[in-house]
């Protein structure tokens, strides 16, 4: 496997975890809960840092105490946007984007060649 498609399915892979847990997150603010109850909430991937969730009037609060993203900084080697990827400011997210237009590409002409076959 080249290495434009091995990133295009790392980003994929990333994207698809982040947005389970953005879900699953939204999903427990809305649940009931016990006054005093603790969760966690947030992500561990790169900078970023879980923080909790207390129940407090039988709502959740806000997430307390993590490290929420920020935007990306070039070059300083950390993973400011917490979507595990470090400095990926400009031609990365170009690679990115030739990876999948190739990927598509190439998916396309095995389409056609199936066709014709």
């Amino acid at each position: 496997m080249d290495i434009q498609v091995s990133l295009v399915l790392l980003f994929v892979l990333t994207a698809f975890i982040a947005m389970t847990i953005s879900s699953v997150q939204a999903n427990t603010q809305d649940q009931d809960c016990s006054e005093g109850e603790i969760i966690t909430c947030g992500s561990n991937i790169g900078a970023c840092r879980q923080g909790i969730r207390v129940c407090e009037g039988g709502q959740w609060s806000d997430c307390l105490d993590g490290i929420e993203p920020v935007t990306e900084v070039c070059s300083n080697k950390v993973d400011d946007d917490c979507d595990g990827f470090t400095d990926e400011c400009g031609n990365f997210i170009w690679m990115i984007m030739l990876g999948l237009g190739m990927l598509l590409f190439a998916m396309g002409i095995a389409v056609a060649n199936k066709w014709t076959d």
